[in-house]
């Protein structure tokens, strides 16, 4: 049998989103917030950053 490998790109995207959306909760519990910006939304974009990096270097290692 030669079958496509799975492709579970869809079902990593849905756990890093439900991943972030618990990640922001927990960081808006713990993290001051000001009218000029929100410490939560840096860290959620600084995570967002570093597990987009891993990404391309998995695609490196592949």
């Amino acid at each position: 049998m030669n079958e496509e490998p799975l492709d579970f790109s869809l079902a990593r995207e849905a756990a890093s989103l439900a991943e972030m959306e618990t990640l922001r909760e927990v960081l808006a519990k713990v993290l001051p917030s000001s009218d000029r910006y929100s410490l939560t939304d840096v860290a959620v974009e600084c995570a967002r950053a570093v597990r987009a990096a891993y990404r391309e270097l998995e695609k490196v290692d592949d």
